[in-house]
């Protein structure tokens, strides 16, 4: 035996295998559905202005709203028509968004922030205006709700420069923003007032910078600040502080900038607002200084954070109503948050947005080189309610929603839109709950004319495609296919979850049909309150034979491929998904999408079938992709499957998962990537955020063809080429789920070991296959061997020791039989043999 060791200790293999304990598995938080009787997108006609709503207050059934403007007109008033002078400060009834015209203030500057007295009996209002309706009034003034009236009482040395929030009790008026005191009394960026009077109290909390947002706790004892400031009192407060309403004096135990950290010339927390025990904030930063861009929820009493939304693009301004936490501001990435939409290459924006109250999972990892909040906070989960605000240019920054309030019934949103849901309607929007909205918002379909797309299976059966539609308010869509314009007696129904980012493939085989007959398909999509969108029609002649699949495509069809690219097409325009249907659950055809720098009609990896050539002349370009049309959650059990053949020496990604379909991904793994030698790799980003592949032992770039196959399940990661097992894992079972497409090529392979020079793979590529099983290596080899080549696995030793290991199916049997050579032959089903070096004694007598 001590030779035997010996000689093991002299022994290098060709693969190796990693084995260890599996991380804890991410659950992101679900996108869920708008409840029933929760604020619907419809966009309710409201009085519109001519300029940016900054901010608005509702008292009773009055919502005040100020910021820069000089004109109100009535919704649908196009532009400089039917005008109402109105400075900078406006009235307008909730319930019908129709201007009050008793209510008529004049400001010669913009008002930032409106706040009422919490008896409801005063609005105050702040902003950088030093006359209200002809009287002098320095950035502070005050209106009576009941007459409209200017509360003349209410005298106040206001703030010297610029106030940007403005909160008050039956008592005391406290200001925030950047100003240095008020009259002759310093005070740094905040302050307080006598309601009274408008006398300066002693007050002083002392911030070092500008002061953005002020709410006050429910019992009125506290004041919450938020800024751009540092320090508070001489006391480390990063961009957010708890102070005594009467003392001044901060709470150093408050433990919020624990958790949120947003201050200094380039970050801020920018908005707070007290509802109940919770405060709920917003942020932006555009530079160092911030680690959140999105909405958090904490503890009013302790600081302590409930849930961050990681969904980059600053917020401005947040509302809980129903259970739901609104938002306005223009989130351009929330790929983090679960189902949450990704980074596209030219950005697309969300610009309202709704959120559960309470966390429901944990955050995906950064990919996008922010801060990462997995593992530090929770987060809720993204409600399906998802109007569409475009981008106004009145102020120059290029927004849309600034502020965001509401009551029990309704929602309102103010800024410098000019349109929503399509509709021109500038600067003021409302929206109501289900039982008394129009539900007038219904399907719409991402493309055209959303024809379905036909193809002949047999001259009896057609494959029938359809792009799915999308609701800005219903997640869930019902389909019906109709044959022949039998609208009462549709062919096939379904019910698919989607929106605009999220576009599951759907499909249907039509069996039972004639032979030279013709057929016309069409599609119509309705939402849970009933309406209905008609897709356009397409017709078919069934043809008296088609082209029956190879062997080999019935072999992948056989194994349950969900997603089968023979990718034989004469061109790479459209590359069919030939896959069979299991059941409703799986009822959709992804078919796939030829990008530029795809060649098709390329001879192929099977007889009488051809492939693809794909590259580019400039390798790490975007160029020469296929990608699924449909989009899914990532899956945790699959195989992936594709043929190669190559003599590149620059590596690049064959088949993976990302998600968008062209271009680079934030999230991409689950992928094949060929590194500059030639071997071949397969990843999965790991939950904890950790790449961890599966590498071949040898090269595969020597211009043959060669059957890549890999697989994840809860025995690990397993890689297998031309039927042979050459490396598995257990430690990674799951990684992390998120949104997106499988994809033929390039993707950004940052950070993956053994990273090619090359972005995109250049070679040929055949037989692209999808399994939502792991195959067995039997599976694999059988499907090699219907390709009409054989696999060399040795079979079993006849001895009963040798076939006990066999059996046992382990990563390398070495038996050391060899009496002579270098290569010491591996006995098992994963040809990992082993080189003898050092001239160990062969032949000797063994066991």
């Amino acid at each position: 035996s001590g030779l035997v060791l010996a000689v093991l200790l002299c022994l290098t293999a060709t693969s190796f295998w990693v084995t260890g304990t599996a991380p804890a598995q991410a659950a992101p938080p679900p996108l869920l559905a708008r409840t029933s009787g929760s604020i619907t997108a419809d966009r309710l006609p409201t009085v519109q202005i001519d300029g940016v709503v900054w901010s608005q207050v509702v008292v009773g059934n009055t919502v005040y709203a100020g910021g820069r403007f000089t004109y109100a007109r009535p919704a649908g008033a196009a532009a400089g028509t039917n005008q109402t002078a109105r400075n900078n400060l406006l009235a307008y009834d909730i319930r019908t968004g129709e201007l009050i015209t008793s209510f008529a203030p004049n400001l010669n500057g913009q008002v930032l922030s409106v706040a009422a007295s919490p008896d409801g009996s005063r609005i105050y209002v702040a902003g950088d205006f030093t006359s209200a309706n002809g009287v002098a009034r320095r950035r502070l003034a005050a209106y009576s709700t009941a007459t409209g009236a200017l509360i003349t009482s209410f005298n106040p040395s206001g703030p010297n420069s610029l106030a940007r929030a403005v909160i008050a009790t039956n008592d005391t008026v406290y200001v925030g923003g950047g100003f240095l005191g008020a009259g002759s009394t310093l005070r740094n960026n905040l302050a307080a007032f006598s309601a009274a009077t408008g006398a300066i109290l002693p007050w002083n909390p002392d911030a070092d910078a500008a002061v953005w947002g002020l709410a006050l706790s429910t019992d009125g004892g506290s004041v919450f600040a938020s800024g751009m400031f540092e320090n508070m009192g001489g006391q480390p407060a990063y961009g957010m502080a708890k102070i005594n309403a009467s003392s001044g004096a901060m709470d150093p135990a408050w433990q919020a900038t624990d958790t949120v950290r947003n201050a200094g010339p380039d970050a801020a927390v920018g908005s707070l607002r007290v509802q109940g025990d919770y405060l709920y904030g917003t942020t932006w930063h555009f530079g160092p200084g911030g680690n959140l861009e999105g909405t958090f929820k904490a503890r009013a009493d302790t600081g302590a954070v409930e849930w961050v939304t990681d969904c980059h693009g600053d917020v401005y301004s947040s509302y809980m109503t129903g259970g739901v936490v609104y938002v306005v501001g223009h989130a351009h990435y929330c790929g983090n948050m679960g189902g949450g939409h990704p980074q596209y290459s030219q950005w697309k924006f969300q610009h309202a947005q709704a959120w559960s109250d309470t966390q429901t999972g944990e955050i995906l990892n950064d990919v996008w080189g922010y801060h990462n909040w997995h593992g530090e906070a929770e987060g809720p989960s993204m409600v399906n309610w998802l109007p569409d605000f475009a981008i106004g240019s009145f102020t120059g920054q290029y927004q849309a929603g600034w502020n965001i309030t509401g009551n029990d019934d309704y929602l309102v949103v103010g800024g410098e839109f000019p349109r929503v849901n399509g509709v021109a309607q500038q600067g003021l929007v409302r929206f109501a709950k289900a039982t008394i909205a129009p539900h007038s918002e219904g399907p719409r379909f991402a493309v055209s004319s959303a024809a379905p797309t036909l193809l002949a299976t047999s001259p009896t059966s057609v494959r029938v495609t359809w792009p799915s539609a999308y609701d800005r308010d219903d997640f869930s869509l019902s389909y019906r296919l109709v044959r022949n314009g039998s609208f009462n007696q549709p062919v096939f129904t379904t019910t698919l979850n989607s929106n605009w980012w999220n576009l599951p493939s759907a499909g249907y085989e039509d069996t039972g049909l004639t032979p030279g007959a013709t057929y016309r398909y069409q599609i119509v999509v309705a939402d849970g309150d009933g309406n209905t969108v008609y897709g356009a029609s397409t017709s078919i002649t069934m043809p008296a034979s088609v082209d029956a699949l190879t062997s080999y495509g019935e072999a992948v069809r056989n194994k349950g491929a969900r997603i089968y690219w023979p990718l034989n097409e004469t061109s790479a325009a459209t590359v069919r998904d030939h896959a069979a249907f299991n059941d409703v659950a799986h009822a959709g055809v992804t078919d796939g999408t030829g990008d530029t720098d795809v060649l098709a009609g390329q001879p192929g990896a099977i007889t009488g079938d051809t492939a693809v050539l794909v590259g580019s002349i400039e390798p790490n370009q975007a160029w020469g992709r296929i990608y699924s049309n449909g989009t899914e959650m990532a899956p945790d059990t699959f195989s992936i499957q594709a043929w190669i053949q190559t003599t590149t020496t620059n590596g690049g990604r064959i088949l993976g998962f990302s998600d968008i379909q062209t271009g680079n991904s934030g999230h991409r793994d689950r992928h094949l990537y060929m590194d500059n030698a030639g071997r071949i790799n397969f990843g999965v980003r790991a939950p904890d955020g950790s790449n961890r592949t599966v590498t071949s032992g040898q090269s595969y770039n020597d211009g043959q063809w060669h059957m890549l196959t890999a697989t994840l399940s809860s025995a690990g990661m397993v890689l297998y080429i031309d039927g042979v097992r050459v490396g598995r894992r257990t430690d990674v079972t799951v990684g992390e789920d998120y949104l997106g497409y499988w994809r033929v090529q390039g993707d950004n392979l940052n950070g993956w070991p053994n990273r090619p020079s090359s972005t995109n793979y250049v070679g040929s590529v055949d037989e692209v296959a999808i399994y939502p099983t792991a195959l067995s290596q039997t599976d694999v080899l059988d499907l090699y061997s219907a390709s009409g080549r054989t696999a060399t696995i040795p079979p079993a030793p006849a001895d009963a020791y040798g076939a006990m290991v066999y059996a046992d199916d382990p990563d390398l049997y070495w038996r050391l039989a060899e009496t002579s050579g270098t290569t010491a032959a591996d006995s098992g089903r994963s040809l990992n043999a082993g080189t003898y070096v050092n001239g160990p004694t062969l032949g000797v007598l063994g066991v």
